[in-house]
């Protein structure tokens, strides 16, 4: 049975410049002891760093605990963590957590257009985790996002290749399609070219 998490999991060679990346995106967002996430001001609860591990084997985490904003007593957490394995490419993968409840959503480093706008795509995530919904909602509502911004790229890549084959494409003349088409061809070689006045 394939692990579900993997498809949300990145595994690559630059998969620990990508966790710094998202680690200082995060951090940014830290300002006097709250998460000032769009117009949420979250109170922290824990902010970590942790190191696991020795040489061969290493668990970089990145954990951010905050109050969440509709229930006093209800926490949740981001968490950014790379296993790094000598040998193996290092995996790459972003949590959000409300603890007391099931509501796991994480961040789909596979998606393409993750992969190309990192950054924008972490953030609206982020805004999106933080917002009070289901789970479920949360992650139709980050599908929409990425198909908004698929739509436009797809179209650019389809306008490229329009004007890719137009310019492979000969001119079309009248000459060219007359010595295209068989029977005409023929007509012309046995009756050869006549004048009419």
């Amino acid at each position: 049975m394939t692990d579900p998490v993997r498809h949300y999991a990145y595994s690559g060679e630059n998969a620990l410049h990508l966790y710094h990346l998202f680690v200082n995106e995060l951090d940014s967002k830290i300002v006097d002891g709250y998460l000032n996430i769009g117009s949420f001001l979250l109170r922290i609860r824990d902010n970590e760093k942790n190191e696991f591990g020795g040489y061969g084997d290493k668990i970089l985490e990145r954990i951010v605990s905050y109050r969440c904003q509709d229930y006093i007593t209800r926490f949740a957490d981001f968490k950014i963590s790379i296993h790094i394995e000598e040998g193996k490419k290092p995996i790459l993968k972003i949590d959000h957590n409300i603890l007391i409840s099931d509501g796991l959503f994480h961040f789909p480093l596979n998606n393409v257009i993750v992969k190309e706008q990192p950054i924008l795509c972490f953030n609206k995530w982020i805004e999106i985790a933080v917002n009070g919904m289901p789970t479920l909602d949360q992650v139709a509502e980050f599908d929409r996002f990425i198909k908004i911004i698929k739509e436009p790229r797809d179209f650019k890549f389809k306008l490229d290749y329009l004007q890719r084959s137009a310019a492979r494409r000969q001119q079309y003349t009248y000459m060219k399609n007359i010595e295209s088409d068989p029977y005409l061809s023929r007509i012309i070689r046995e009756n050869g070219l006549k004048e009419y006045n």
